[in-house]
């Protein structure tokens, strides 16, 4: 591929997918500088690596696996995922005890801790969470962007509901129960 072709491809797959991968990013690990970073560096790997597409999956499916692989080195060469514990945090927000009439604002509070807590859950449950609520992928698009199973797809998604679930009420056992 020439270099004037692949700069218009680079050009066309950042307007189409920069957002998307950005938002994937910014899920995974919660810092919104970092992932801007990140999402660079894919785009830079992705533009050296356009060659070696071999076209088996969508452009986005290719960047989504380019964005999971970069973002994983980075977390663990700069240590970012000690920081992701599951303790309680000790925001009062995240404390809010509504009353059942308060409906709307009952909502507008559990979306806003659920988002919040997204970059706590453990990294297979948060893909597939991400991937689904956030990116409105199905279950059979989730299954080849992450290279598992139908069913693994399911209970992984399942499993990270119920955790976000158990610490919206509050569970303490939360952490325990999620390895």
């Amino acid at each position: 591929m020439k270099d004037e072709d692949r700069k218009k491809l680079l050009i066309e797959l950042l307007d189409r997918y920069e957002k998307r991968i950005f938002n994937l990013i910014y899920w995974k690990i919660g810092n919104y500088e970092e992932a801007k970073d990140l999402t660079q560096d894919v785009f830079i790997k992705a533009y050296k690596a356009l060659d070696k597409f071999r076209g088996e999956s969508s452009y986005y499916t290719w960047l989504y696996r380019i964005a999971i692989n970069h973002t994983n080195r980075a977390m663990k060469k700069r240590s970012l995922l000690k920081f992701f514990s599951l303790d309680r945090p000790e925001s009062r927000d995240a404390t809010y005890d509504p009353e059942p009439d308060e409906g709307e604002r009952w909502k507008e509070w559990a979306l806003k801790a659920i988002k919040e807590r997204i970059p706590s859950l453990p990294e297979k449950y948060r893909e597939v969470i991400v991937l689904y609520y956030f990116d409105g992928r199905n279950y059979e698009e989730i299954a080849g962007i992450l290279g598992i199973s139908l069913g693994t797809v399911k209970s992984r998604l399942s499993r990270g509901r119920d955790l976000l679930s158990l610490w919206l009420r509050g569970s303490e056992k939360v952490g325990r129960r999620s390895k």
